[in-house]
């Protein structure tokens, strides 16, 4: 048996967004259990007290602060009262989200604008305000959450689009902030949660079994990646599926390609029939 090790975020402040359920709570509670203090954001005042009651019954320490990320202000408000009870922000956990499922030419614009207004500016906003406090103190670790969506599922594009967006600022914020003490990575959970169950509703396939992870496999992933043991990952995202822990490969062009030399509509259509060819 493995045994993890206490006290692994002892004395670290986290901020862990859309935690009052599913993979927020367990991150949170899981977090705290490994000494850290948490700010347990969440929209639901309820739910978000729900879970730092639960941290403080088993010994840990958390707080709720409860709005909408979708707001650039509030997020500076929430970075800020981490700061207030500890005095420093050293993992910020981009995990709230919004997921609405449908064809391409059924999803209805105020549902893209909600997505895109959580999904990203969310995660963007969160991370924005807890950057600088972060490169003041030269360490931090800022962790997103994406999915196997952004690769392309159907009925999720729009969905899967917005966490696309999440992979991409991944990458980049891990190069901008290269050499600074602050780490950016991502995890692509696999989990038993609401949203799941939504899609598995949404696609009638409610009562069958469902091969999803246990969201502690993901929270795990959260904590060591949150922790000083992973102060040399930066720029990764995790997939957290089927037992499994995975990098997902950047994407980037298929090697070798076809050279062109004379470009038109015939020579194109050759370059691509060998180019699907050699797949």
């Amino acid at each position: 048996m493995h045994m993890k090790t206490p006290e692994s975020l002892a004395g670290k402040a986290m901020v862990i967004t859309g935690a009052g359920r599913g993979i927020g709570a367990v991150v949170a509670e899981t977090a705290a259990g490994l000494g850290a203090f948490v700010v347990v954001n969440d929209l639901d005042a309820d739910v978000a007290n729900e879970t730092v009651d639960r941290i403080k019954q088993l010994g840990g320490s958390a707080v709720a602060h409860c709005g909408d990320i979708s707001d650039p202000d509030y997020c500076g408000r929430l970075i800020d009262a981490c700061i207030a009870e500890r005095s420093q922000i050293d993992a910020l956990v981009n995990n709230a989200g919004l997921f609405r499922m449908g064809l391409a030419w059924d999803l209805k614009p105020v549902d893209l604008r909600a997505m895109l207004s959580v999904n990203v500016l969310g995660t963007a906003n969160c991370a924005m305000h807890a950057i600088p406090r972060m490169r003041a103190a030269g360490k931090g670790s800022i962790i997103n959450v994406t999915s196997g969506a952004a690769s392309g599922i159907a009925e999720m594009s729009a969905y899967g689009a917005t966490k696309g967006a999440v992979s991409s600022m991944t990458y980049g914020w891990a190069l901008d902030l290269a050499g600074t003490g602050v780490r950016v990575n991502a995890v692509s959970p696999n989990a038993t949660t609401r949203m799941v169950t939504a899609m598995q509703e949404f696609k009638g396939v409610e009562g069958k079994p469902r091969p999803f992870q246990d969201p502690r496999h993901t929270a795990e992933t959260v904590c060591f990646l949150a922790s000083d043991r992973s102060a040399h990952v930066n720029g990764q995202i995790f997939r957290i599926a089927s037992g499994q822990l995975s990098l997902v490969a950047q994407p980037k062009p298929i090697q070798p390609g076809v050279s062109v030399a004379d470009w038109s509509i015939d020579t194109v259509a050759e370059a691509v029939q060998e180019l699907i060819a050699g797949l």
